[in-house]
């Protein structure tokens, strides 16, 4: 289990680059704050070793992201049109499952592989935000070590991730804010 982070960010920095002459007197260099409840995370895992060169794990991990309700960040000394910033969130409890082995060739090498599914708490389009275009993912990787000797061991590592493609309902998300 990992607790609950509560962050209180006052006079953060935030630096604009690259904005267009037009919109420089709306996005220019100034300070925030934010307070921000990150959700608690359990976690169960499993190991066994079948014999001596082959393993296998697995690791199931539940967060709580109904905790966040919201992304709101303050501009005190914004300009009059970004004097704030918030996104609510509306975001589901969900769950990340994960799958991998071990092989041991010889005594100085081992392969590694696993696979992991990640559920978005992004519940459906219309609450999925242009600045948070969350989609369910799928994890893919692959591993090898090499232990040269017993205090020096090299590792290289691959990992590929599929996302679903991350639709966004604008429309329907601001109709829905003019309803509630």
């Amino acid at each position: 289990w990992r607790s609950q982070v509560k962050i209180n960010l006052k006079n953060a920095h935030v630096n604009y680059n690259d904005v267009p002459v037009i919109l420089q007197g709306t996005f220019f260099d100034t300070k925030a704050k934010a307070k921000i409840k990150l959700p608690d995370v359990v976690s169960f895992g499993f190991w066994h070793k079948f014999c001596n060169s082959f393993a296998v794990m697995a690791d199931f991990q539940w967060t709580h992201w109904q905790l966040l309700k919201e992304l709101r960040v303050k501009f005190p000394n914004g300009a009059p049109l970004l004097r704030e910033s918030n996104i609510p969130l509306k975001w589901k409890d969900r769950w990340r499952f994960a799958v991998g082995g071990t092989y041991d060739l010889d005594c100085k090498t081992t392969l590694r592989a696993g696979y992991a599914y990640d559920q978005s708490p992004t519940p459906n389009d219309v609450f999925r935000s242009p600045r948070l275009p969350d989609q369910d993912r799928q994890w893919m990787t692959l591993g090898l070590q090499y232990r040269a000797s017993s205090k020096l061991a090299f590792d290289v590592s691959y990992a590929h991730i599929w996302v679903d493609k991350a639709v966004i309902d604008t429309r329907a998300s601001a109709e829905k804010g003019r309803d509630s």
